[in-house]
């Protein structure tokens, strides 16, 4: 039985471009050495590996659970936007209890946004729930940004 291809290096275009092609099975075991791929959108394995990862829905499930429950905020960015996009609303309604939570993320490169277009595309929360948590999104980030606001002012500004 054919294996699947599984890049070993971040350069490994070769390998990464023959997912494309393969419709055998996944172990769960390549399936997580898969995920590693999705750290770095700039990695030139990147869209092959998530290309081929979204057309296997919530097969990668398990794999990408690792991710979910990490702190690496990019990481799961990147499963959110580059998988989950891609997956049938019964796919994605399986990772609807992270997706919730992720609309309460705060990390600037995290996946909280992209989540919250996911779950309202889907139509898999109430839109006014939606409504609350970026109205708080948005009152909080203006504070955050008037804060920088005032640090850049006082760096830019010369003692005297």
């Amino acid at each position: 039985m054919k294996r699947c291809p599984v890049p070993q290096n971040k350069a490994d275009v070769a390998i990464a471009k023959s997912l494309l092609g393969y419709e055998g099975p996944v172990s769960g075991k390549d399936y997580k050495k898969l995920i590693v791929w999705l750290k770095n959108e700039r990695w030139p394995v990147f869209p092959f590996v998530a290309t081929f990862l979204a057309s296997r829905g919530a097969e990668v499930g398990e794999a990408i659970e690792q991710v979910i429950k990490s702190k690496d905020g990019v990481w799961k960015r990147n499963i959110v936007k580059h998988l989950m996009t891609k997956w049938s609303v019964e796919d994605v309604q399986k990772f609807q209890y992270y997706l919730l939570h992720f609309v309460s993320d705060c990390d600037l490169f995290g996946p909280d946004l992209d989540a919250v277009e996911l779950l309202l595309v889907h139509q898999l929360v109430a839109p006014d729930w939606l409504a609350q948590w970026l109205e708080f999104k948005k009152k909080n980030l203006i504070q955050k940004l008037q804060t920088v606001e005032s640090l850049l002012e006082q760096v830019n500004t010369p003692n005297n």
